[in-house]
């Protein structure tokens, strides 16, 4: 079983990693994911984590970005289901 700061040792730099990832490619799943495996918490678990993150972090993308989005709700409603 993992202390706690072995979870931060492990999991702090791989979240810097994911953020850069998911930055510039939008990658973040591809180390979080596995870090979180790898940490030991269950498949599910992990998932409902890394999905949790991603909703964040798309939601504030788009709030840092609302100045470049004004004016272009009609675009952006056509991309909603």
């Amino acid at each position: 079983m993992l202390t706690l700061w072995k979870y931060i040792v492990l999991l702090l730099p791989a979240g810097v990693l994911a953020g850069i990832a998911s930055s510039v490619a939008g990658l973040a799943s591809l180390v979080s994911y596995p870090a979180l495996l790898f940490a030991g918490i269950p498949p599910v678990a992990a998932n409902v984590t890394n999905t949790a993150a991603l909703v964040l972090t798309a939601v504030g993308s788009g709030a840092t970005s609302k100045r470049e989005l004004h004016g272009h709700l009609r675009e952006l409603l056509k991309l909603l289901p």
